[in-house]
């Protein structure tokens, strides 16, 4: 029994993340990841270049007429004073998101290699269980036979495992969808191999070493959202300008140029403030994860001395095997524990980074 018991635990203790290479021949890294998908989605890049290409005609065009426009009336102004501003930040924008974009499907990318590994560790810790239930059940059964358990407690054992096997066959259903999507993120067809994502380097250093103020003020300057909000001000200020010379303020078109340039000053503060505000919820997300890095670092090494000292104890017939493979459980579980909150600070940083533009 003690030899069963040895090559058990060796099974169980190589490392989780080794175990998804026995996934699928596909492998590829993150950075690779990323790389196809940029390439394969190089029509959406296309797209957006032609539109760029557009408004910045429309720019120059705008531009170029300022000199013989007429300033006499107020379609005139308008056209000499607005449309060469409306016309930049048309053309502006559109740079700034194909850069988001590109961000965002990095991100994307990112996140979801990064779930596809945790998947492939969580289906790999729940067949190790499986494992372990299904040695129980033989345990269980020669007990029962031996009249030293009820039917109803080698019936219990019959249930755990079944499932056990359910719930490996909900995570193989999830994880079948998941490289579905994932394939379909980095535009490859779906009759190809699955993935499987090699070479991850788990990093989280503390958030402590990010300066908050400074990283805020660098995305208020470079974001595409305020950029766009500012630029409406601007617009409005203009058009306010010459609303006041053009109009009387007894006009209804008075009014409503004073509302748009009101309305734009609004959704600039708002703008800010909302970027503002996201990134510090996101800060916060991040040193609470940060936090469950350190706990589950805690938790993995107790379990391991725990692990250790019981199976000297049923070495020395000290102690039972269940007590002794449930402190390998322990053990396992913990070091799933670990992996994922690794991953979820991972993902948070990746969420953060893009708020502020990196």
């Amino acid at each position: 029994m003690k030899k069963s018991a040895r090559v058990l635990i060796t099974i169980l203790m190589v490392c989780l993340v080794s175990t998804t290479a026995a996934a699928g021949s596909g492998k590829i890294s993150v950075d690779q990841a990323i790389e196809m998908a940029i390439e394969n989605n190089w029509k959406q890049d296309e797209l957006r270049d032609i539109q760029i290409e557009e408004y910045r005609i429309n720019y120059e065009e705008a531009v170029r007429k300022v000199p013989t426009t007429s300033m006499n009336t107020y379609s005139g102004s308008y056209n000499r004073f607005v449309t060469p501003i409306v016309t930049e930040k048309v053309y502006e924008l559109a740079k700034k998101q194909k850069e988001d974009a590109n961000r965002q499907l990095k991100l994307n990318v990112y996140k979801q290699a990064l779930g596809l590994i945790l998947s492939y560790e969580n289906l790999a810790n729940q067949e190790e269980l499986l494992k372990i239930d299904q040695q129980k059940l033989e345990r269980a059964y020669s007990n029962y036979i031996a009249g030293r358990i009820t039917l109803d407690t080698y019936t219990s054992q019959q249930v755990t495992v079944e499932n056990r096997k359910d719930t490996i066959a909900d995570l193989k259903y999830d994880l079948e969808k998941k490289n579905m999507d994932f394939k379909l993120l980095l535009n490859i067809p779906m009759s190809e191999e699955d993935l499987v994502i090699e070479k991850v380097e788990l990093k989280y250093d503390s958030p402590d070493t990010i300066d908050l103020e400074k990283v805020i003020q660098e995305a208020l300057e470079n974001d595409s959202t305020i950029y766009s909000r500012a630029m409406d001000v601007k617009i409005q200020e203009k058009v306010m300008e010459l609303t006041e010379k053009f109009y009387d303020d007894d006009m209804a078109v008075y009014w409503q140029n004073t509302y748009n340039y009101k309305n734009a000053l609004y959704n600039d503060d708002l703008a800010k403030i909302n970027l503002e505000y996201n990134i510090r919820v996101a800060y916060n997300n991040l040193k609470s994860k940060y936090n469950k890095i350190k706990l589950a670092e805690k938790n993995l090494e107790l379990r391991e001395k725990t692990m250790n000292e019981t199976y000297q104890m049923y070495k020395t017939q000290l102690t039972t095997w269940d007590s002794y493979i449930s402190t390998v459980i322990n053990y396992n579980s913990a070091r799933y524990s670990l992996l994922s909150n690794q991953i979820n600070y991972m993902i948070a940083k990746a969420d953060f980074d893009y708020l502020i533009g990196r």
